[in-house]
């Protein structure tokens, strides 16, 4: 009878074990799906921000030039650390005016240049082709950036650098 007894109380203490061992493995396993899923997001994040930065610098070098007007101003929102420049701009032979957004992945206070203001006139590189890949040219990465992950040594002589910095990045002298 005592053994009967000890059987019976037994088996749920082995049930309730083997029910928080799983609980366990479960939160484990879900914890882990969960690092997974947060390294592969940034790494595809990061992928597709160094594509865009290389086609930007693309455009910006052998792109045609065209003026254009800053629309709006977006800036980084909660898990988005890009800064979206809205501008409105005519591309050579197209009967109206396009509205293109220019994706800045640097924070603004690491630009190389005062981003300009909502209204702003400003420069855009664009190709033919792809008008709605129009870039803003003082904003646009150099092909050198892109290619040694850094800024560019700039020049000590008066004048514009950024457009002789922009040439020989280009490999234009």
């Amino acid at each position: 009878m005592a053994i009967a007894a000890m059987r019976t109380h037994i088996k749920p203490v082995l049930h309730e074990s083997r029910l928080r061992s799983a609980v366990v493995a479960s939160e484990l396993l879900f914890s882990v799906g969960m690092v997974i899923a947060l390294a592969v997001w940034l790494g595809a994040k990061r992928a597709l921000a160094v594509r865009r930065r290389t086609r930007q610098a693309q455009v910006a070098c052998f792109g045609a030039s065209s003026q254009g007007t800053i629309a709006a101003i977006q800036r980084p929102f909660l898990l988005d650390s890009c800064t979206r420049f809205y501008f409105d701009f005519t591309p050579a032979g197209a009967p109206e005016p396009l509205r293109v957004c220019h994706v800045v992945h640097d924070w603004l206070d690491e630009l190389s240049c005062t981003p300009p203001p909502i209204g702003a006139s400003v420069s855009v590189r664009y190709l033919p082709e792809a008008p709605r890949e129009a870039v803003i040219a003082v904003l646009a990465p150099t092909l050198t950036q892109t290619k040694a992950g850094r800024e560019p040594e700039r020049s000590q002589e008066p004048g514009n650098s950024r457009v002789r910095e922009r040439r020989s990045s280009c490999g234009v002298a």
